[in-house]
């Protein structure tokens, strides 16, 4: 499972001001600048992470802890796209089971809130 990581805030590069953006001891982030980053130029995103928490903490365990990342395009032809791996105690079997009614659930009426821009995957490993 990965480490927790400490809470952090997201740098607003459009202003003088920080603005925090603590989505909770639930998500942690592979790399913390480039996801700061991200959700600084998608701030839309953050009130549906905040959403999210709890969402997966009913259905997945409040133990499940999800690690964030910004995949890149390589070739620069896709946009990028900030990924959130689930992962909780859960046999895999199990966790694929409860991120299908998750999705059917909740995750699909956020889906174009979202666009291409967030995916909620469950993380093995």
């Amino acid at each position: 499972m990965a480490q927790r990581a400490n809470r952090a805030a997201v740098i607003d590069t459009d202003s003088a001001a920080h603005a925090d953006l603590d989505l909770g001891e639930r998500y942690v982030y592979r790399d913390r600048e480039h996801v700061q980053q991200y959700l600084a130029a998608h701030p839309h995103l953050v009130p549906i992470l905040r959403e999210a928490d709890s969402e997966i903490a009913m259905r997945f365990g409040k133990e499940a802890v999800v690690t964030l990342d910004v995949i890149d395009d390589p070739d620069g032809f896709e946009a990028d796209t900030l990924f959130g791996f689930i992962q909780s105690s859960l046999q895999p079997k199990d966790a694929l089971e409860v991120l299908h009614r998750f999705d059917q659930e909740w995750w699909i009426g956020r889906s174009t809130e979202v666009k291409d821009e967030l995916g909620l995957f469950i993380g093995f490993g």
